[in-house]
């Protein structure tokens, strides 16, 4: 029994003589014929050159032609929204007693800044009626040594008229407001 590889060989030799030379009729091998490459039937391995030759098929499988790639669609259809999952209860609690924390911080913040403004409305107020007390000590002072008789306190008393008070009137008057 010869090997079917060596059969083959011995064909394609004899197949390549004769269509090497020109003066030689044309022989047929009794090789099957092959369709050509990239045909749904072309062998397209060892393994079905061996099944032809053995006369048996195998069946052939085509790749399918590539799918271009599409741009997803947006659905015609109503789809309801999926539902978010479920945190579990133990977190829900945590950052319900996080939350809580905070704002809690939060309005302690708030309450001590407006204490703190109000402290500092009222030491400026203390500020403003001390220093309006030096201011009247001044003024006094100054309108202790005036002399009424003199033209200075003549004028200054038609001066004072149009203010509540003298010494009012001796603040505007000195500029120590």
């Amino acid at each position: 029994m010869s090997d079917p590889i060596d059969d083959l060989l011995a064909q394609i030799q004899s197949s390549d003589a004769t269509t090497h030379s020109p003066t030689q009729p044309k022989q047929h091998s009794p090789m099957p014929s092959q369709p050509p490459a990239g045909s749904p039937h072309a062998p397209n391995s060892i393994d079905d050159l061996l099944a032809e030759m053995d006369g048996r098929t195998t069946p052939r499988t085509v790749p399918p032609a590539p799918v271009p790639p599409t741009l997803p669609q947006k659905a015609t259809s109503a789809v309801p929204p999926v539902a978010p999952p479920r945190r579990d209860a133990a977190i829900d609690n945590l950052l319900s007693d996080m939350k809580s924390t905070y704002q809690e911080q939060d309005r302690a913040e708030a309450l001590q800044q407006q204490q703190q403004r109000q402290e500092e409305q009222r030491r400026q107020e203390i500020l403003k009626r001390q220093k309006q007390a030096a201011l009247a000590k001044q003024a006094e002072a100054w309108l202790k040594t005036l002399d009424a008789k003199s033209g200075e306190g003549a004028w200054f008393e038609e001066f004072a008229a149009k203010y509540s008070s003298r010494v009012e009137a001796a603040i505007e008057y000195l500029g120590l407001n």
